[in-house]
């Protein structure tokens, strides 16, 4: 019978360097090095005043790296990032051993508010400085992301009233249908509820007098007409919004991302100029594709994408194409004195467009990196300045992302 060295799988005391976790090019390493030599964290560090008395704190920037760290992973709980400084190597070693509790990381995310715009803006200009900023297309849009808050709990102030009507109502029939049975069956009438239904008619109880409350104490919203806007009893900031999913109780994030030069094309020599600076050449057909609009495809050779230092960039399969294709769409040609064909070429321009291709090629894949890759299906925070300290936490690891896969500081 064959013999085999032994394994052990039980706890084991290892000799660990905890600088040596952070390897160089990984984000662990870029966020550390930013957060320890870059950013100016004086106006965090003004809010303690334990100098002389008071017991010592957790280092702030200890704590924006635990929480950017974490971000990065998609753990935006406050108790799983508590866990994994207890759990996870490259935890312990961004954070110096250190185990603040879920109740300091969630006080401190909360408590960032407008200071996390100065530290925004200073990674930026670190990320300018390393010629990551294109200065050449700056693309904006947004996204739908539901808030902590549920959309039952949203209306109108008549709306919300006969909620609250409807909540009494449905805990007047508990006990009402309670008694009856009651009578029916002979029991003693001594109206007392079994602990179920009892909870019942108290959380019934409990929400209309919150709603009530809430009524009592905001006065209706109006947009600029005098129309009445629907409120949101749990996040009053938030709002109902209709997305291809349905409607959702959320915020619409907004992102403006940096595109550097792409492609240049030239209608009369019907060429592209790559990013690299090969020429792509047009197969001489131009295909109709719908709403009077035609496409005319750009297509490199083998032999100038093989060895190109902007392959892995620019194909989105290298290991199997061979040679990169672009699509350029013409405007339509109708009446050129109907307005609206004249606003729709004005848009529809060669050079417009172009950009607008550029915009969703440069937007979209950010929000794909948050959502997606960094597991941001909602906002855990209520209140816009809250929310809003959020969103920019999360656009912060996609920059430092960047600055990691450059290679900065390597």
């Amino acid at each position: 019978m064959s013999r085999y060295k032994p394994q052990v799988r039980g706890a084991m005391f290892l000799p660990v360097v905890l600088s040596e976790q952070l390897v160089p090019g990984s984000f662990a390493f870029a966020l550390n090095l930013l957060v320890d030599e870059e950013l100016d964290l004086s106006a965090l560090g003004a809010r303690f005043r334990n100098e002389a008395v008071g017991a010592s704190a957790y280092d702030p920037r200890v704590l924006l790296k635990i929480v950017l760290l974490g971000y990065s992973r998609g753990l935006v709980s406050s108790r799983q990032l508590e866990r994994a400084c207890g759990h996870d190597i490259q935890f312990i070693a961004i954070s110096g051993d250190s185990h603040p509790s879920h109740a300091q990381l969630a006080k401190f995310v909360s408590g960032l508010g407008s200071q996390i715009k100065a530290l925004f803006h200073q990674v930026l200009l670190t990320c300018d400085a390393q010629g990551l900023i294109g200065r050449e297309l700056f693309a904006i849009d947004g996204v739908k992301l539901p808030a902590n808050a549920s959309k039952e709990r949203s209306g109108t102030h008549a709306e919300l009233h006969h909620r609250a009507r409807r909540l009494e109502k449905a805990a007047e029939k508990i006990v009402s249908l309670h008694q009856a049975q009651d009578r029916r069956t002979g029991a003693p009438g001594d109206e007392v509820l079994d602990a179920r239904r009892q909870r019942r008619v108290d959380a019934l109880r409990r929400e209309a007098q919150r709603t009530r409350a809430f009524l009592a104490e905001n006065t209706p919203l109006r947009n600029r007409k005098g129309q009445e806007l629907k409120t949101n009893i749990t996040d009053p900031d938030s709002a109902k919004m209709a997305t291809s999913k349905g409607v959702i109780q959320g915020y619409a994030a907004q992102a403006a991302v940096d595109g550097p030069s792409d492609f240049r094309f030239d209608s009369k020599a019907r060429t592209a100029i790559c990013p690299a600076g090969q020429t792509l050449r047009s197969s001489g057909a131009i295909y109709p594709v719908g709403k009077g609009q035609r496409r005319e495809d750009f297509k490199a050779r083998p032999e100038d994408c093989h060895d190109c230092a902007l392959r892995t960039q620019c194909l989105r399969h290298p290991e199997r194409t061979r040679a990169r294709k672009v699509s350029l769409f013409h405007a339509s040609e109708l009446d050129p004195n109907d307005p609206s064909q004249r606003m729709r070429r004005a848009i529809d321009s060669l050079q417009g467009r172009m950009l607008y291709s550029r915009r969703i090629a440069t937007v979209e894949p950010v929000f794909a990196n948050l959502r997606h890759n960094k597991r941001l299906s909602r906002f855990t925070l209520r209140g816009t300045a809250k929310v809003r300290a959020q969103w920019q936490l999360f656009c912060l690891v996609h920059n430092i992302e960047k600055l990691a896969h450059s290679g900065w500081r390597r």
